[in-house]
């Protein structure tokens, strides 16, 4: 099973709320395998997975789970209108803009309080090479599956419709026999 998500997609934090416990059950029974893939529906979402994937391999989905918990709470951090930062960031350099970005919806102190320094958490919002292997992964999902929005699930290499809750990916994994 794949998930592509977006950090900012208020369904897919609702999918991860009551939807990640009862997979953890699948996935223990050695039946269902689960990869979560950053779809970036907007500038927040590159940040936001920089920073989510900066801690590395090991934290990567207990850090996911906090983001998508705490969705709200770093979204409300984000420029109201007229606010200046918004010209500010405009006319920044794209990785500049990306750790802006990130720091003012509060991206960098999420990770930071899951214990990633701030330099490195900082090291990978600078990083190029991070950033354009999110948006060729993003492509790469959008060309083979015809992404229309998040999430989308993915169960044996085909695209599952109508499946953005629990209730629907649970039928779709008993349908393939989990």
């Amino acid at each position: 099973l794949i998930e592509y998500g977006s950090r900012t997609c208020g369904h897919c934090a609702n999918f991860a709320v009551t939807g990640m416990e009862p997979l953890k059950a699948y996935i223990a029974t050695g039946k269902v395998s689960f990869e979560f893939r950053d779809f970036l529906l907007n500038q927040i979402d590159v940040g936001a997975a920089l920073a989510g994937q900066c801690a590395g391999p090991g934290p990567f989905f207990p850090i996911l789970d906090q983001m998508f918990a705490e969705q709200q709470a770093l979204m409300s951090n984000g420029p109201k209108e007229g606010d200046p930062f918004i010209q500010q960031v405009e006319a920044m350099a794209p990785q500049q803009r990306i750790a802006a970005v990130a720091e003012k919806f509060g991206y960098l102190a999420f990770v930071q309080q899951r214990g990633v320094p701030e330099a490195q958490a900082r090291a990978c919002l600078a990083d190029p090479a991070a950033t354009d292997a999110l948006v060729k992964s993003a492509e790469a999902g959008q060309k083979k599956y015809n992404i229309a929005g998040t999430p989308t699930f993915i169960l044996n290499d085909k695209v599952q419709e109508n499946t953005g809750t629990w209730p629907q990916v649970e039928a779709a994994l008993k349908a393939a026999g989990a």
